[in-house]
């Protein structure tokens, strides 16, 4: 995209497609650029920690197939603490004594999501997919340590291939742990803490 500038105010606009000679220009401009999708970035939540943020169940059909996505996945690979619920309003729990959510191996003093809220999201971004046709791509940070080496490859492996097959595009951004990160093929970046002003 290039813009003319005359003092403060941009006076034209221009959006060419790389390698190609498609050009848009003016209000076309505008209106491509609002076609582009936001990814939704997913934070330790607050209060909505286990809210749906990228889909909410529109009738029973979707919410019991999030439901069974998310726990098969569970027991993929081996979190098997407790069963996952889904109410129509969007809310997740666990079923049993302890809530996997709030234990202390999912603490959410770590500020990022826990490994089953990123099954959830996971699998709201799937059914998203499948019934609109799109997911905006979903950028979500993962605390790799909380798990064991086979947990926490399964976990990336799971997420690599669901993406694969389901066309969805769901970005984890991890602490380093070099054992793991040449396993997975993780791309090195520089800590979040550059990015602050």
């Amino acid at each position: 995209m290039e813009r003319c500038f005359t003092g403060l105010y941009s006076t034209e606009s221009k959006l060419q497609k790389t390698d190609s000679t498609v050009v848009y220009r003016g209000e076309d401009v505008i209106q491509m650029l609002s076609k582009f999708h936001k990814p939704v970035i997913i934070d330790d939540g607050g209060m909505f920690t286990n809210s749906s943020l990228i889909f909410k169940p529109l009738d029973n059909y979707s919410r019991t197939c999030m439901e069974s996505l998310a726990n098969v996945w569970t027991r993929m690979i081996g979190l098997n603490d407790s069963i996952l619920k889904l109410d129509y309003d969007g809310k997740w729990s666990t079923s049993g004594d302890v809530d996997a959510f709030n234990s202390r191996r999912y603490s959410a003093r770590t500020r990022v999501p826990s490994p089953l809220r990123m099954i959830t999201n996971l699998a709201q971004a799937v059914m998203k997919k499948r019934t609109y046709g799109y997911c905006s791509p979903v950028f979500s940070p993962f605390n790799i340590s909380i798990l064991n080496d086979f947990e926490a490859i399964a976990m990336i492996d799971l997420v690599k291939n669901v993406c694969r097959e389901e066309g969805v595009q769901f970005i984890i951004g991890t602490n380093a742990k070099t054992d793991i990160n040449s396993m997975i093929g993780a791309l090195q970046t520089p800590r979040l803490s550059d990015y602050e002003y």
